[in-house]
């Protein structure tokens, strides 16, 4: 039997939330964090990569308040959507500069308990 190394992923100051792996990069990976236990602080969305049997954070980016789950798009590569612990709900397209890559509607309330579900809201 061939013995897998483990491998871990740091992120200080922030525990994980949601995770999701890209249905279109089996070895992309995206984790909702936030800090201070998602109690009080700050949200960050981390992006990885599986390299040669290893895991590593490839880019991240901070929120105003804390992640709780997220989803990948099924139709879009690089689009993945985020509940934040404000009730905001982004979409996040990384294909573009990080100051407009999250797309935030905060005219209208929208409570969802998983991104993930399969529903129409008009």
């Amino acid at each position: 039997m061939q013995v897998v190394p483990q491998t871990v992923l740091k992120t200080p100051g922030f525990s994980h939330w949601g995770v999701a792996w890209s249905p279109f990069h089996p070895g992309r990976i995206a984790l909702a964090s936030s800090a201070n236990y998602g109690l009080v602080g700050n949200g960050r969305l981390h992006l990885a990569g599986v390299h040669n049997g290893h895991i590593s954070l490839d880019t991240q980016y901070d929120t105003q308040d804390g992640l709780y789950d997220l989803a990948w798009s099924e139709i879009h590569e690089n689009q993945l959507v985020t509940c934040s612990g404000d009730g905001s709900i982004k979409l996040w397209d990384l294909t573009i500069n990080f100051e407009s890559s999250a797309v935030t509607d905060a005219g209208q309330a929208l409570e969802l308990p998983d991104p993930s579900m399969e529903r129409t809201f008009t």
